[in-house]
């Protein structure tokens, strides 16, 4: 009975840290101390406008799937939107460039330098003033649908958004080892 309860046990030793390991992005949040840019966030001109910014990461599925989701849903006009993509280029650029999406491109380095952030995908929304009113993720883990546009809604009727968690991707090499110490989802 011994050995049988010895051979359970690395067994399960063996299968639950790598499957740990690689579930952990999607079931931990990551933590975010946004600062916010100056030539991103810019004051708006007009007080019933918001900026919105979404941080997507090229290599990233989540922020892929987030890509998916601005190309497809009906935008508001009250909305000034830049998308930063980190490290490469989303494949539906062209769409959300004709859709009126502002499209910059940065690394990881930069990223962390003009946003202090090291995970992706983010939301950043400011009010007129350039006031950094919400940053987080886009749904909560148990939800399908991304919450952007619920989000921005609140905000613009003066209500305190509470933030929802970062689920995607860890993209600083300093995260990716401390998400992955085994590299075998990231690799540094």
């Amino acid at each position: 009975m011994k050995k049988e309860f010895l051979v359970f046990v690395v067994w399960f030793a063996i299968v639950s840290v790598p499957i740990s390991i690689l579930m952990a992005q999607h079931n931990l949040p990551f933590s975010i101390d946004v600062k916010t840019p100056s030539q991103i966030i810019k004051t708006l001109s007009d007080k019933d406008h918001l900026s919105v910014t979404h941080i997507l990461s090229a290599k990233c599925k989540c922020s892929k799937r987030v890509g998916r989701h601005l190309e497809e849903t009906l935008r508001p006009e009250f909305l000034q939107e830049t998308i930063v993509i980190v490290d490469g280029t989303l494949p539906n650029e062209t769409e959300l460039s004709k859709k009126g999406f502002k499209l910059s491109h940065i690394s990881v380095a930069d990223l962390k330098t003009q946003f202090n952030l090291e995970a992706a995908p983010v939301l950043l929304v400011s009010d007129s003033s350039g006031e950094l009113k919400y940053s987080g993720g886009y749904k909560n883990i148990d939800e399908m649908d991304h919450r952007d546009l619920e989000i921005v809604s609140e905000v613009k009727g003066g209500s305190k958004v509470v933030a929802l968690p970062v689920l995607g991707c860890a993209l600083s090499p300093a995260l990716k080892t401390a998400m992955d110490p085994f590299e075998m989802k990231y690799e540094n």
